[in-house]
């Protein structure tokens, strides 16, 4: 019986196979606050449902860091359980969100924005603003309140001469 309920609701192999392969998590993620915890999970969860044993699920969640995180944490053997590489990721999470932090300054110093301090550009809340939010207004398309009167007036005496042409 729970058999056939795991089949019944357990997710297709296709699916989470792709999901697998496309899965990457990098420091922009760790910017991003996404959890590396939460990613490592999914990602074991994603490759139990493919049949892979618990040594696949963790070289499959090392193979999605990027080199930075890679080089916090040691590679899994056959002898690491989930529960000891969870634990070492918890761990190593406060030097993985520094070397972000670190990453986000450099990158703010890089390609400063015009208009903005280092000091605002740095900051998190700045950082985490949509990027329609960064841009600069655009210029509006009518200059005064004349301007626009007039073009209404404008069409308004345009749409009285095309009426009055059709009811001839």
């Amino acid at each position: 019986m729970t058999e056939r309920l795991i089949e019944q609701f357990k997710p297709p192999y296709s699916e989470t196979l792709a999901r697998m392969k496309r899965a990457r998590f990098g420091i922009q993620d760790i910017n991003s606050r996404h959890s590396i915890q939460l990613f490592t999970q999914q990602l074991a969860r994603d490759a139990k449902a493919c049949d892979i044993n618990q040594q696949g699920q963790l070289q499959a969640a090392y193979q999605a860091f990027d080199g930075t995180i890679q080089s916090l944490l040691t590679e899994p053997d056959e002898f690491t359980t989930i529960d000891s590489y969870m634990n070492q990721i918890r761990s190593r999470e406060l030097a993985m969100r520094k070397i972000a932090q670190e990453h986000r300054s450099n990158a703010a110093r890089r390609n400063p924005l015009p208009g903005w301090s280092p000091a605002q550009q740095a900051s998190p809340q700045f950082l985490s603003r949509p990027p329609s939010q960064l841009q600069r207004p655009q210029r509006q398309q009518y200059n005064s309140r004349y301007s626009y009167q007039n073009r209404g007036r404008y069409q308004y005496q345009n749409n009285q001469n095309f009426n009055n042409n059709q009811s001839r």
